[in-house]
């Protein structure tokens, strides 16, 4: 091998010492991390274990590798334990508060929390509440911690509600300065993924818009919550108008950023499409 040759593979090889040992001050510390019994059941701090000590790779890091495959198998066979054990945690942690969990999914598990819903994402570590099909926040999947994250969720929502009669007001301006935009029938429909925007600017004009929200802060979770405690608080008709909610069918359904899941609504727990106001008494 000439000099240039030798120089090269030198370069190479310091190169890879380098990564290598880079990469083991990184398996390092993901091991010290699971040197604590509890870290052993928590995916997050599994999971970055794993990849640290697979970047390591080369002459060296058999050893370690080794380690990395046999405690997958164990964690395999442990994780149903650790899984049952904190469902009935979880369940603890929320009859302690008083409120009821109701199993409504099993892959992965749904609970129904009140109005909201909570995913459990064994496998990422997180949980994911939800109202209706909405998602409302994504937090640390840890049992005790999730009574509090259900009742911030729920404050988040009823956080900003202008009032039945304030909502209705805005949601009829709201339509027609949509329709009127785009011309045509007087009486037609809305889709409802078009209205929010809308919504905030009609809120605006009546003084009405929440204090301290800033402008695009009226999401898809409020906005169905919005629509279902109007329904719930009988103002689906005010002042000689009547609201209607157009079901999404077929095709429209699947398209989720045009629809959305009303838990009340005009009947609830399904999609709807639009809304279009008409006067009462009219078909």
């Amino acid at each position: 091998m000439e000099p240039e040759e030798l120089a090269n593979e030198a370069r190479r090889l310091a190169d890879e010492a380098g990564r290598l040992g880079k990469a083991l001050e990184r398996a390092g510390k993901a091991l010290e991390a699971l040197g604590d019994s509890e870290a052993w059941k928590d995916p997050g701090i599994r999971r970055k274990a794993w990849k640290a000590i697979e970047a390591c790779g080369g002459e060296g890091a058999e050893k370690l590798l080794a380690f990395a495959e046999e405690a997958r198998a164990s964690v395999r066979d442990l994780e149903p334990g650790w899984r049952r054990a904190l469902l009935d945690e979880l369940h603890e942690a929320f009859l302690e508060t008083g409120i009821e969990l109701r199993k409504s999914g099993e892959r992965p598990p749904v609970f129904e929390a009140g109005i909201l819903s909570l995913t459990l994402e064994f496998e990422k570590g997180v949980a994911e509440i939800a109202y209706g099909r909405e998602k409302v926040a994504r937090v640390p999947l840890r049992p005790r911690s999730l009574p509090g994250a259900v009742g911030e969720a729920n404050a988040f929502l009823a956080r900003g509600w202008p009032g039945a009669e304030t909502l209705f007001r805005a949601l009829r301006a709201s339509w027609g300065a949509a329709l009127g935009r785009r011309g045509g029938d007087p009486s037609g429909r809305v889709e409802l993924g078009d209205l929010p925007a809308e919504l905030e600017l009609s809120l605006r004009l009546l003084g009405a818009w929440p204090k301290g929200w800033e402008s695009g802060a009226l999401d898809r979770a409020r906005f169905a919550y919005w629509l279902d405690r109007l329904a719930m608080e009988g103002r689906l008709a005010f002042e000689g108008w009547r609201l209607e909610l157009g079901t999404a069918t077929g095709g429209s359904a699947r398209d989720r950023k045009r629809v959305l899941f009303l838990r009340a609504g005009m009947g609830g727990g399904q999609y709807y499409l639009s809304l279009r106001f008409v006067r009462e008494g009219e078909v």
